[in-house]
């Protein structure tokens, strides 16, 4: 991950340790196989979180409320700490297209405060500041309020626009949020003013859609 960091400041000049107070997901890596009691577990605290494929939940061997995900699958998980809280990104996916959850989980009752639906798969690794999680996937970006589980705005569209695919973590600075492209030597950063989600560069295509709170804007139509 270091790596990812050094190219980007490399690129803009910018840092990750000069940036306001934020932190990034970890991820948690399967046990088992899809096939063999297949689980993602780790420690919370004092407790032991076991989490299976198709969402049911258990803390110290006791099932808690299942996510309820529906036809899908859990293919990654990333969690972490705000608080007492307890943050998951799920990856989702039935076997021909993806999406992702994110949830905010009172560890107190392990009951979910919200939840939110991310539009497509590719999930990066999120980064999460003291009051909003900034998102990125298959042709999408995004904040998300912290406190509600609202988007405060999404830009969709990018890939039908302008070919976006897959993003790594985002990183916050002065305002701005920066999402760096996964995609080799030609990648690109995408730069969004914080405040409006506005695009300050590069210049996208005028199809790509902003949405603010609202979720499902429609976007491009795909090629």
């Amino acid at each position: 991950m270091k790596l990812i960091y050094i190219s980007v400041i490399c690129f803009y000049g910018i840092s990750l340790f000069a940036s306001e107070s934020s932190s990034v997901f970890s991820e948690v890596l399967p046990r088992g196989s899809k096939f063999v009691s297949p689980r993602f577990e780790f420690r919370f605290g004092n407790s032991e979180v076991a989490l299976t494929y198709d969402g049911k939940f258990q803390v110290n061997g006791t099932p808690m409320e299942d996510l309820a995900l529906g036809k899908g699958q859990i293919e990654r998980v990333w969690r972490a700490e705000h608080g007492r809280d307890l943050l998951l990104l799920c990856e989702i996916t039935d076997g021909e297209t993806g999406w992702g959850y994110v949830f905010r989980l009172d560890t107190h009752h392990w009951r979910s405060k919200w939840r939110a639906e991310l539009p497509g798969f590719n999930l990066a690794q999120p980064l999460v500041t003291s009051r909003a999680i900034y998102v990125a996937g298959h042709g999408f970006i995004g904040k998300l309020n912290l406190r509600s589980g609202r988007f405060v705005w999404k830009r969709q569209g990018l890939y039908a626009s302008d070919h976006f695919n897959a993003f790594f973590t985002p990183l916050m600075r002065d305002g701005i949020a920066y999402f760096p492209e996964d995609a080799g030597k030609q990648s690109r950063t995408i730069e969004v003013q914080d405040s409006s989600g506005k695009i300050l560069r590069p210049e996208l295509h005028p199809c790509a859609t902003l949405s603010a709170g609202a979720y499902g804007a429609p976007g491009c139509p795909e090629k």
